[in-house]
């Protein structure tokens, strides 16, 4: 490859990588057991309705015109997207190692992570 074709995806990696360790480093003691124990978290068939999928749905709307928008600032917003996602996905796999939660969940939530975050 050439080195103009290497540069982006690096700089991708490290901007991942920077938001990723730095969550992992900020909550390495903290633990949420608790908030997980008191809260139900998770669905039931009985009380299963279509209200979180329309959130989902949103905040992914929400995403695309952010993404969109980042054009007129020149990919700033993207940069800023990467750091932050990384940073949510370290947070993530801390809090459920923290927990207890065994190693295949924690490769499982990376699909639940949308879901979770709106049943605060």
């Amino acid at each position: 490859m050439e080195k103009s074709n290497i540069l982006i995806p690096t700089l991708v990696l490290i901007l991942f990588t920077f938001g990723f360790l730095s969550s992992l480093i900020t909550n390495i003691n903290h633990s949420c057991i608790n908030d997980i124990k008191t809260k139900n978290y998770f669905l039931s068939s009985s009380k299963f309705s279509p209200a979180p999928l329309s959130l989902i749905l949103t905040n992914n709307l929400k995403v695309i015109f952010l993404m969109l928008a980042g054009s007129i600032t020149f990919g700033l917003s993207t940069f800023i997207n990467l750091i932050f996602n990384g940073f949510n996905f370290g947070m993530l796999i801390s809090n459920a190692y923290n927990s207890g939660m065994p190693i295949k969940l924690i490769l499982a939530l990376t699909y639940l992570m949308e879901y979770l975050k709106f049943q605060q």
